[in-house]
């Protein structure tokens, strides 16, 4: 994400980001609009290491968000 705000600092174009990411970000001097319409929809996974056991904190974390993206 800092690569693309780097891109539209230097006049190279716009990006879209994840809302949830603009905290992180220096976006002072750049127009930030929200995108309301058309719903955007994206795909995410869960990776973890095949044939191992996750620790149960992350167990857990991925379990409640298992939960939370299904409902």
């Amino acid at each position: 994400m800092a690569t693309a705000v780097a891109f539209v600092r230097c006049g190279l174009g716009f990006t879209l980001l994840p809302e949830m990411g603009l905290s992180m970000l220096k976006l002072d001097g750049l127009a930030v609009r929200h995108i309301h319409a058309p719903h955007v929809h994206r795909d995410i996974g869960v990776y973890r290491l095949e044939n191992r056991h996750l620790p149960p904190a992350a167990e857990a974390f991925r379990q409640m968000l298992t939960d939370t993206l299904r409902g």
